[in-house]
């Protein structure tokens, strides 16, 4: 049975940001008057901010500054942390390897918050290589409307 399909996740599985996003963290607690362990973040990584905030800050404070602790953290990790991200050794080989089976993972949003610069820069290359596919088109239509 040949393969018909592949699903990645990007963040942090193909794109090498777990470490960034926890910066971005401790940073972000920090910046809002909260100390927290580097080693502990890092412990939490994977998780949404939803899921992420309770085990550090107390649930009033997310109930009063939640949304703009939660932007305060995308728009420092796009801006500081981003343009460091890089491509996991070895996923261009593996996007060579399944070339022709049809990609999911790269939503809109993904592109955006691991794309624009790292991400867009080294899988662009590969997503050109389907051209007239339904990922490189979504995927360039995305990027240009989101970058």
């Amino acid at each position: 049975m040949s393969t018909k399909a592949v699903i990645f996740d990007v963040d942090g599985t193909l794109i090498d940001t777990n470490d960034l996003h926890t910066a971005a963290w401790v940073e972000t607690f920090r910046h809002f008057g909260v100390e927290v362990d580097r080693d502990d973040v890092r412990r939490e990584m994977g998780k949404g901010g939803d899921q992420l905030m309770p085990c550090f800050l107390p649930p009033d404070m997310i109930e009063r500054m939640g949304r703009d602790i939660q932007r305060f953290r995308v728009d420092l990790f796009q801006r500081k942390y981003l343009p460091q991200a890089r491509v996991f050794p070895g996923v261009r080989e593996l996007f060579e390897r399944i070339r022709g089976v049809l990609c999911g993972g790269f939503d809109a949003d993904a592109l955006y918050e691991v794309g624009c610069m790292a991400v867009y820069r080294d899988a662009r290359a590969l997503l050109d290589r389907y051209e007239g596919s339904p990922l490189a088109s979504k995927a360039g239509a995305d990027s240009r409307r989101s970058c």
